[in-house]
């Protein structure tokens, strides 16, 4: 009954960070927001409490089911790790990056899905033999640990950048675009890193 609470949990999760993360859009004016900027606020603590738990959930589970997880599952978690990248990093009045990091700590979501991943090794290769025999297994296992470096590194990046004393205007803004559209090419490796990604 837990198992099947905090698989219903994280999906909950995956909507209301849908639902919550509008309030980190640059394009969103005032009028987008009645008591502005208190209702923005409200909107990025929510944001924060659902990928919070999000996060909680699906590390709540057993290492033996992360091999059966299915594609839209991983498409949630790529989805809440740019969330959370984004919260950790928003520069907006009020908004406090510190407080962020006391609450989830991004490098430590990104270490803990490696673990997982070498905790569900030897149950992803009961599955391989019952399946097909003996069999290499996927790239991911070998690969997680430099993806989530990679990662990390395009985070801190940007974080670094943001503690300097530049005007954050004039900062090159976090490719987002590229860590939405390619989530899986930098967690689970088809095929290789363009070099922009490589050389953060």
């Amino acid at each position: 009954m837990g198992i099947k609470t905090d698989i219903l949990s994280f999906h909950y999760n995956t909507l209301e960070i849908h639902l919550y993360r509008v309030a980190l859009s640059p394009n969103r004016s005032e009028t987008h927001y009645g008591d502005y900027p208190l209702a923005r606020l409200d909107l990025l603590f929510r944001a924060l409490e659902a990928t919070s738990s999000f996060f909680r959930n699906i590390y709540s589970l057993p290492a033996s089911l992360f091999p059966y997880f299915p594609f839209t599952v991983m498409s949630q978690f790529g989805k809440a790790m740019i969330t959370l990248s984004q919260l950790s990093l928003h520069d907006h009045a009020g908004w406090d990056r510190t407080y962020v990091e006391s609450t989830i700590d991004f490098n430590q979501v990104i270490n803990a899905m490696g673990e997982k991943f070498k905790e569900s090794r030897p149950f992803f290769e009961q599955v391989l033999k019952k399946v097909s025999g003996p069999a290499e297994l996927p790239e991911i296992f070998e690969r997680i640990a430099l993806r989530g470096n990679v990662i990390k590194q395009m985070h801190q990046k940007r974080k670094d950048a943001l503690e300097q004393t530049t005007p954050p205007a004039t900062l090159d803004p976090m490719d987002y675009d590229f860590m939405m559209n390619a989530p899986f090419d930098i967690l689970f490796p088809f095929g290789e890193m363009p070099i922009y990604a490589q050389n953060v």
